[in-house]
């Protein structure tokens, strides 16, 4: 899949899949699609999604941001994008934004290191290119 950020005309450094990989030696792990900087701004980790498995794009996050963090590297945001929730719209949904996950009968929101989890649909992020 095409890379999906929000915005990419702004972004002045990337690091995408292997480049993820190699810079924070999890080539074989699990890892998030991309590490990005906008200009003057901020340090972004974004995993994208064809399909569903949100569950699965958290903890790839997760393990990412992690590891940056290990690292003394910079991380202020969190994405996901995915085509359509499909069937995980039982367990997540997106509250102003931003991913929230079905616990109990609440929606809490789903966060990383105090971060909350944004979450872009694929179609929003082509309208806007």
């Amino acid at each position: 899949m095409n890379t999906m950020i929000p915005n990419k005309h702004l972004v002045d450094e990337l690091y995408e899949n292997d480049e993820v990989a190699k810079l924070l030696s999890l080539e074989d792990e699990p890892h998030a699609d991309a590490y990005f900087h906008y200009r003057g701004s901020r340090w972004v980790v974004g995993e994208w999604k064809a399909r569903y498995n949100v569950s699965k794009a958290i903890r790839q996050l997760e393990r990412t941001v992690e590891r940056l963090k290990e690292q003394g590297r910079p991380v202020h945001e969190v994405y996901i994008v995915v085509e359509s929730l499909g069937r995980e719209k039982r367990r997540f949904k997106r509250i102003g934004g931003i991913l929230h996950e079905k616990r109990g009968r609440l929606w809490k929101r789903c966060e990383i290191d105090g971060m909350p989890i944004k979450l872009y649909y694929i179609h929003e992020l082509r309208r806007h290119r």
